[in-house]
């Protein structure tokens, strides 16, 4: 919701947004700000209101395509660790639950013993 700089009533919504782009330094850093044009339905003025801003740069097409290619074979790269990882926390779990087992068939022989001595 947006409202009018001179009678204070509310806008609903911005007539036109559009984005300007310039040059923020020499080093090709550029700033895009996004404004919008509000007229009030009340007293007919209209303003510009700043919606914000996005820094840009600007490379080569060719460094573009690597640095996709780059994020690509990182990707694969996460996916193998983390099916890695998977593995590795299943074999733990695996672990855990053989020695649970093992500890349980102590158990029962435990158990057995003494069934066997009490029906002595």
């Amino acid at each position: 919701m947006f409202f009018c700089e001179n009678c204070k009533s509310s806008i609903s919504s911005p007539s036109k947004v559009w984005d300007i782009v310039e040059q923020e330094d020499k080093r090709g850093t550029l700033v895009e700000f996004r404004v919008a044009l509000l007229e009030c339905n009340r007293c007919g003025r209209k303003s510009l209101q700043n919606l914000g801003k996005t820094k840009l740069i600007v490379i080569r097409k060719e460094r573009w395509d690597e640095l996709n290619e780059e994020v690509k074979l990182l990707r694969e790269k996460v996916k193998v660790l983390e099916e890695k990882l998977e593995l590795s926390e299943l074999t733990y779990k695996m672990e855990m639950l053989s020695l649970e087992v093992e500890d349980l068939k102590k158990g029962k022989r435990s158990l057995e013993r003494e069934i066997s001595n009490l029906l002595k």
